[in-house]
Protein backbone atom coordinates (compact mmCIF):
# COMPACT_ATOMS: atom_id res chain seq x y z
CA UNK A 1 0.00 0.00 0.00
CA UNK A 2 1.01 3.55 -0.45
CA UNK A 3 0.36 6.18 1.12
CA UNK A 4 0.91 10.20 -0.03
CA UNK A 5 1.43 12.72 2.85
CA UNK A 6 0.73 16.52 2.83
CA UNK A 7 1.71 18.60 5.74
CA UNK A 8 2.17 22.61 6.13
CA UNK A 9 -0.07 23.82 3.35
CA UNK A 10 -0.17 26.95 5.64
CA UNK A 11 -3.07 28.52 3.34
CA UNK A 12 -1.30 28.44 -0.21
CA UNK A 13 -3.57 26.85 -2.46
CA UNK A 14 -1.23 27.27 -5.33
CA UNK A 15 1.00 24.99 -3.82
CA UNK A 16 -1.61 22.37 -2.66
CA UNK A 17 -2.98 22.18 -6.40
CA UNK A 18 0.46 21.81 -7.73
CA UNK A 19 1.21 19.02 -5.31
CA UNK A 20 -2.57 17.35 -6.33
CA UNK A 21 -1.56 17.48 -10.23
CA UNK A 22 2.45 15.90 -9.39
CA UNK A 23 1.95 13.78 -7.11
CA UNK A 24 1.53 9.75 -8.08
CA UNK A 25 -1.42 7.34 -7.84
CA UNK A 26 -1.43 6.27 -4.35
CA UNK A 27 -3.87 4.12 -1.80
CA UNK A 28 -4.34 6.60 0.18
CA UNK A 29 -3.84 10.18 1.41
CA UNK A 30 -3.38 11.89 4.94
CA UNK A 31 -2.28 15.27 5.96
CA UNK A 32 -0.16 16.18 9.07
CA UNK A 33 -1.53 19.27 9.87
CA UNK A 34 -1.30 23.05 9.09
CA UNK A 35 -3.63 23.66 6.43
CA UNK A 36 -3.93 26.79 7.05
CA UNK A 37 -1.39 30.03 8.06
CA UNK A 38 0.57 32.45 6.62
CA UNK A 39 -1.21 32.58 3.14
CA UNK A 40 -4.14 34.11 2.31
CA UNK A 41 -6.38 31.03 0.86
CA UNK A 42 -7.14 29.14 3.92
CA UNK A 43 -10.64 28.24 3.40
CA UNK A 44 -9.76 27.00 -0.57
CA UNK A 45 -6.96 24.73 1.29
CA UNK A 46 -9.59 23.37 4.52
CA UNK A 47 -11.76 22.61 1.09
CA UNK A 48 -9.60 21.20 -1.21
CA UNK A 49 -8.32 18.71 1.77
CA UNK A 50 -12.43 18.08 2.75
CA UNK A 51 -13.56 17.62 -1.05
CA UNK A 52 -10.91 14.77 -1.24
CA UNK A 53 -12.00 13.62 2.27
CA UNK A 54 -8.24 13.44 3.35
CA UNK A 55 -7.83 12.18 7.14
CA UNK A 56 -6.16 15.43 8.70
CA UNK A 57 -4.47 15.63 12.16
CA UNK A 58 -4.22 19.70 13.34
CA UNK A 59 -0.76 21.51 13.50
CA UNK A 60 -0.48 24.42 15.67
CA UNK A 61 -1.62 26.81 13.23
CA UNK A 62 -5.53 24.58 12.73
CA UNK A 63 -5.27 24.54 16.46
CA UNK A 64 -4.56 28.40 16.42
CA UNK A 65 -7.56 28.93 14.26
CA UNK A 66 -9.86 26.72 15.79
CA UNK A 67 -9.23 27.49 19.69
CA UNK A 68 -9.64 30.86 21.95
CA UNK A 69 -5.92 29.34 23.10
CA UNK A 70 -3.20 32.27 22.61
CA UNK A 71 -0.27 30.21 20.63
CA UNK A 72 3.19 31.85 20.40
CA UNK A 73 4.07 32.45 16.64
CA UNK A 74 7.30 34.26 15.07
CA UNK A 75 5.72 37.68 13.71
CA UNK A 76 5.44 36.45 10.51
CA UNK A 77 2.95 33.81 11.69
CA UNK A 78 1.08 36.17 13.96
CA UNK A 79 0.27 38.51 10.31
CA UNK A 80 -1.40 35.68 9.04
Amino acid sequence: MEIGVISDVHGNTVALDAVFADMPAVDALACAGDVVGYNPWHAECVAAVRERSIPTVSGNHDRAVASETRFAFNSMAGAG
